[in-house]
């Protein structure tokens, strides 16, 4: 297997081997052919929102949907095409399957259709098929997955692919501090509690003079895109490795780039949440999601396998939580609703394809043993590159 991150043609910006997809509106008996002069981009957000959203629009009007018709088509031919693959010798590819299936199924309209014609335009070539694998895996989901300060994820070894990350490089600002300003604040636009279980912070519990009838926590103010985004091992420079996690972060959820989200601003407020402790651990391991509503700024709480059973009965009983700003606090930003259904849909993608689980297991050997099992994946670069859900505590 070639070393370096395989990233795929569409996310670097590079024109495909095979000449760009396009569809018709209906479905026909011919397979699709390919046209270099209007490549095939559904999905293209059509917000124009000012970068700084105080309270933010639901995520469903966040992206415009592609015409039903043409993404059903679409879709149809690229989970067709993913279920064509056949194993590769020496590859560690029995994850590619589902977890291409559930980027399809779970990205927003603009992110599933950018992915979906990756996928199309790997025409038969099941090798270039594992390196859209590949670097969805390594560039997204385990730096999103893994708490790890490192950062192994190898540069490509195309030119084109390079000078793109280079110009990335350059985009990207200096190192961004973990702000302690940024615990003060977010305390005060959540009033000093969990934004799920209503639990008063043990400063604030004692300053009012111990209530008896306050549950007093330990809180952690989570960020959402995870601090590592804007920080780059302590050097005076970005990373590439950052630059890879932005590439890879961007396509698949355009919004975010489309509100000017980029790694200075990691530490401003609507990138961040206040969570009792126990319950950030959850956040930060997927176990627990924001999924919208249709009302701006409620949400339900979903639960997956491997959240702990003894904290179930804190969670509201209705599974849904309201974000609102405290009295006086109320031009502050709340958490942005495109931030919360990125980390929805990532969790989804985790569990649907079992990534999850297999991403815990090869961590829990690196932590235990040094390494990987026999059995373990041959490329980990993305698990060594692990990011934070960054905890900000007092």
């Amino acid at each position: 297997m070639q070393s370096g991150l395989r990233r795929s043609r569409c996310i670097a910006g590079e024109e495909p081997e095979h000449e760009p997809l396009s569809w018709p509106t209906r479905p026909r008996q011919k397979r699709p052919r390919l046209d270099t002069k209007q490549p095939a981009r559904l999905g293209s957000a059509e917000t124009e929102q000012p970068a700084d959203l105080k309270h933010g629009p639901s995520p469903v009007a966040s992206f415009s949907t592609p015409s039903v018709s043409g993404w059903e088509y679409l879709a149809a031919e690229a989970n067709a095409r993913i279920d064509r693959y056949l194993p590769l010798i020496g590859l560690d590819d029995n994850k590619l399957i589902p977890c291409l299936h559930a980027f399809i199924n779970f990205l927003p309209p603009a992110g599933r259709a950018s992915i979906a014609t990756d996928i199309l335009n790997c025409g038969n070539d099941d090798k270039k098929l594992f390196q859209v694998f590949e670097n969805l895996s390594t560039a997204l989901l385990y730096p999103m997955k893994t708490q790890r300060g490192k950062s192994s994820i190898q540069s490509s070894p195309h030119s084109r692919r390079q000078s793109q990350v280079n110009e990335t490089v350059g985009e990207l600002p200096s190192p961004v501090p973990r702000e302690k300003s940024l615990w003060v604040q977010c305390l005060r636009r959540d009033n000093h509690r969990c934004v799920i279980t209503k639990a008063l912070e043990f400063g604030r519990w004692r300053d009012l003079g111990r209530p008896q009838n306050e549950t007093k926590t330990h809180l952690e103010v989570a960020h959402i895109i995870p601090y590592s985004y804007g920080k780059y091992k302590d050097t005076a420079t970005p990373s590439k490795a950052a630059a890879e996690m932005w590439e890879a972060l961007y396509p698949c959820f355009p919004a975010i780039k489309e509100i000017a989200m980029n790694a200075t601003r990691i530490n401003d407020l609507f990138n961040a949440i206040t969570m009792a402790a126990h319950l950030h651990k959850e956040f930060g391991e997927f176990s627990l999601a924001f999924e919208a509503t249709e009302i701006p700024n409620v949400y339900n709480l979903k639960t997956y396998d491997h959240f702990s059973d003894q904290l179930l009965g804190i969670l509201p009983a209705d599974r849904r939580v309201e974000l609102r700003a405290a009295p006086g606090m109320e031009e502050a930003p709340l958490p942005h609703p495109i931030f919360l259904s990125t980390h929805f849909a990532i969790a989804e993608i985790l569990h649907a394809s079992g990534m999850g689980e297999t991403i815990d297991e090869q961590v829990r050997d690196v932590e235990e043993i040094g390494c990987l099992r026999a059995n373990g994946r041959t490329n980990i670069a993305g698990l060594l590159a692990g990011t934070n859900w960054g905890v900000v505590v007092g």
